[in-house]
């Protein structure tokens, strides 16, 4: 059980600190769950496509035995826990260190993401189907991003690296850093075999296209409900 044993640590302290009193985490949980739910099915279909086909798969020595479409419940779990603690860690950053005047340009960070998209097309093979499918999830997100403001934008970009850290650690934990064999297993003929530790490069990619895409469909739902609530006062 230890892939529930990890999801259980992931979201011990973001699941404490949910009622912090400056976050006022809770007041947007509605919110939250309608992102989480819109962004996950898409990956959870992602997931289940991917594992039937074997580009990766889930050693059942460390699960709980209990699966749907063959996908781990803790895989599932997985789309609920990580998207909720990243946007807790998001949430707190801007509540705590607001950035309210950035530096950097907007089309710096654009541009970079770009490159990035353009070299994993170049170096792109028929067999690589994560690759190829992060690549998508990568443009779709660059698009997502175009119309943001550039402190909305260095937020985003600070709260992903911050999120790195205990991304390390749980991914590394999941693809086998610390034991024999990986809770989960990738086919490297269908990635580019490049690894951070035992970590896919893709990983990194497909992180930052789940967690950046749940944050922008929450706030669009904070938005709307804002504007509803403005327009109906008395």
């Amino acid at each position: 059980m230890l892939y529930l044993y990890l999801l259980i640590f992931t979201l011990f302290v973001p699941l404490l600190l949910t009622w912090d009193k400056k976050v006022k985490f809770y007041t947007q949980l509605k919110s939250l769950a309608f992102s989480i739910f819109i962004v996950s099915l898409i990956f959870i279909i992602w997931d289940v496509f991917f594992t039937k086909y074997g580009v990766w798969g889930f050693n059942n020595y460390y699960l709980l035995g209990v699966s749907f479409f063959k996908l781990p419940i803790e895989e599932i779990l997985f789309f609920v826990v990580v998207p909720y603690a990243c946007v807790f860690i998001h949430d707190t950053l801007n509540t705590y260190w607001p950035i309210r005047d950035s530096k950097i340009n907007k089309k710096v960070f654009i541009v970079l993401l770009v490159i990035l998209n353009v070299w994993l097309v170049t170096i792109y093979s028929k067999e690589a189907y994560y690759t190829t499918s992060v690549t998508i999830s990568l443009f779709v997100t660059i698009i997502l991003l175009l119309p943001l403001k550039s402190n909305d934008l260095a937020a985003l970009f600070r709260s992903y690296f911050i999120v790195l850290v205990p991304f390390l650690f749980v991914n590394s934990v999941l693809t086998g850093f610390f034991t024999e064999t990986p809770i989960v297993w990738y086919n490297d003929a269908n990635n580019l075999g490049i690894r951070i530790g035992t970590i896919p490069l893709e990983d990194f990619i497909y992180n930052f296209s789940l967690i950046v895409p749940v944050i922008l469909v929450r706030d669009m739902f904070l938005k709307k409900k804002r504007m509803y609530l403005d327009n109906n006062k008395d």
